[in-house]
């Protein structure tokens, strides 16, 4: 499946792969726009990084993610669910990040996602209580990193029963 990725940090779209944000821009455009000629069956995927700060440039602005994609993780990815998208990147503890910008962070954190969509009926496949219980796992392995996520803080709620809908 064709990809790429768009940086919202300046600095490190250009120390990333030496193109500014307009380029990668262009390029993800460039690449629908192929995709839709030649095998408009065929997925795609673009990421989004560096917008919630960035370990080179530093602060990144709201109007700078605004620019790129109007809202944020899970909002993106129920919007892309909407028209069809069924493939997104998350990570297990919302851990992650750039080889070239140790620290960077800012994944969609799976056990969220994997909530977001259980809880409005849509099937994922991933059992939720035995993802969480991974971050135990994750944890041992990691201790110093911190784990985000809001559903594995505030626990599943009362009566939650996966695969059916709950909104």
């Amino acid at each position: 499946m064709p990809s790429t990725d768009v940086l919202i940090s300046a600095a490190h779209s250009l120390g990333n792969v030496r193109k500014t944000r307009e380029q990668m821009m262009a390029e993800a455009r460039n690449i629908v726009a192929l995709r839709n000629e030649l095998a408009p069956q065929v997925g795609i995927e673009v990421g989004i990084s560096t917008a919630f700060g960035c370990t080179i440039q530093g602060v990144v602005t709201e109007d700078d993610v605004v620019w790129v994609a109007d809202g944020l993780g899970l909002a993106n990815c129920l919007a892309a669910f909407d028209v069809g998208v069924r493939t997104f990147d998350a990570s297990l503890g919302g851990l992650g990040g750039c080889p070239c910008a140790p620290g960077a962070s800012g994944n969609v954190v799976t056990e969220d996602l994997v909530f977001m969509f259980e809880a409005m009926g849509v099937s994922t496949g991933v059992d939720i209580t035995k993802l969480i219980a991974a971050r135990g796992a994750l944890k041992a392995g990691l201790p110093e990193e911190p784990l985000y996520g809001m559903v594995p803080e505030a626990a599943l709620p009362l009566g939650f029963v996966q695969g059916v809908s709950h909104v």
